[in-house]
């Protein structure tokens, strides 16, 4: 690899991983050797590193995303569980409160 080529390569990548953008990082060389022999154009380089870029985003979302809904299923889980075991402690304890609201409201003989 010639000097001025390999000392591009190693700015592009500094500039990368300035802006933060992995994606494109991790597919700088083979698109930079792309670039370097022709079968690609600059505009089509800079291009695929975008696309790299954005696609790894899209897919940490989706992941991200995939996480919450399955932290929030087993939350959910946790406050049914919750209420499940509130609801049969109101039953057994129903009858009495019952009991003692129809003696409140018991007619009284006149």
């Amino acid at each position: 690899m010639k000097g001025a080529a390999k000392n591009r390569r190693e700015r592009v990548r500094a500039m990368l991983a300035d802006l933060k953008m992995p994606g494109a990082l991790e597919v700088a060389d083979d698109i930079l050797a792309q670039a370097d022999g022709g079968s690609v154009t600059a505009g089509e380089a800079i291009e695929k590193l975008h696309g790299a870029q954005i696609e790894l985003r899209n897919n940490r979302r989706l992941q991200s995303a995939m996480r919450s809904s399955s932290s929030t299923s087993a939350a959910t889980a946790i406050a049914c569980a919750h209420t499940r075991s509130c609801c049969a402690r109101d039953e057994r304890t129903r009858p009495r409160r019952e009991a003692a609201r129809h003696d409140r409201f018991r007619l009284l003989p006149r």
